[in-house]
């Protein structure tokens, strides 16, 4: 069963932070670190990140971007049969996320609802469930969306720091929180190839689960924290990508789209894969990490400006902590 990239949105946050404001929000650890403003953007390459403020939940980014979908591309929401939400933030612990998308798009009532859930690669593992649902004759349209809110995560990273005794170690682990960025993304997977934008091709994932403990994040007594060795994490995940890499028949691909993660894993990442730096597109110096929408939101970017076209073979290099790669092909429809 041939499975068709059908269409994209992406809805970008109304509000900024620059990496120069977090640094002044965190100015006396700065201070008695003898750190220097413009460090942040600097190790991360991250110039700004985008927030929704409160009372905005994920289901509500989620749906912004479905009914962006739905109205560019004069979708009906009764031709979808599956809803899939692959966001890591979450509206709460039950019921699902999916549930209160499925009632704002006013979805089929017989229409399969779920929330999949895998760091970073959530939507590219939702890409790859939705191309097994394809088999079923009766499943033709199946919905991804994600809603990531980097807003709570930013603040309470800054509380914390603020009120510790903070060292440059402990300031060192939570660098990568403050990558994270917000978007809402939404596609649509289908098996009808009419104006599609692109056929899915080979899709390869590999694992390296030992790694399992150098990104973790935990909500305790309502706050939310990730603590990242940013360090071994980039090493690992260099080797996985190698290796996954190798398995694909074709390469190399017209244009590569990447996980938004920073300046130093973008370099490194097209180093270690012999990819030229003017086949990939990236947007993480604006927008930072915006979890599992990141690659979404960088390719449907990447469309608009026409750097990548509907006859450009496109290679998708996700990755997320846990550690889990999955890299797709994206091939012109034929």
């Amino acid at each position: 069963m041939k499975t068709y990239f059908k269409a994209m949105s992406v809805v970008d946050p109304p509000e900024f932070l620059s990496s120069l404001d977090i640094e002044k929000m965190i100015a006396p650890v700065y201070k008695s670190l003898k750190l220097s403003e413009g460090r942040l953007e600097f190790i991360t390459g991250v110039k700004k990140r985008g927030y929704w403020p409160e009372p905005m939940k994920p289901s509500d980014i989620a749906t912004l971007a479905a009914e962006k979908l739905f109205k560019d591309y004069n979708l009906k929401p009764e031709s979808i049969d599956v809803l899939i939400n692959a966001s890591v933030c979450k509206d709460c612990e039950e019921p699902s996320t999916a549930s209160f998308i499925h009632k704002n798009l006013k979805l089929r009532d017989n229409c399969k609802s779920f929330d999949l859930s895998n760091a970073c690669l959530g939507v590219m593992n939702a890409i790859e469930v939705a191309k097994m649902y394809l088999h079923d004759k009766s499943i033709a349209n199946i919905l991804i969306v994600s809603g990531e809110n980097s807003r709570d995560l930013l603040k309470d990273t800054i509380k914390v720091i603020n009120k510790s005794n903070c060292t440059r170690k402990d300031l060192k682990k939570f660098i990568a929180s403050f990558t994270i960025g917000s978007a809402g993304s939404a596609i649509l997977i289908s098996s009808d190839k009419f104006e599609a934008l692109w056929e899915v091709g080979e899709i390869h994932s590999m694992s390296d689960t030992d790694s399992s403990n150098l990104c973790e994040g935990h909500s305790v007594d309502g706050v939310l924290l990730m603590e990242t060795d940013s360090e071994q994490l980039l090493i690992n995940g260099l080797k996985i990508a190698k290796d996954n890499y190798n398995k694909f028949s074709k390469v190399p691909f017209d244009k590569y789209i990447l996980h938004q993660v920073g300046s130093t894993h973008r370099d490194k990442i097209l180093k270690n894969l012999e990819i030229p730096e003017q086949r990939d597109f990236s947007i993480f110096q604006d927008f930072g990490n915006s979890g599992s929408s990141a690659i979404i939101v960088a390719l449907e970017k990447a469309y608009q400006e026409k750097f990548v076209q509907e006859n450009h073979s496109i290679g998708l290099l996700g990755i997320g902590s846990g550690l889990h790669t999955l890299m797709m092909e994206l091939k012109p429809c034929n």
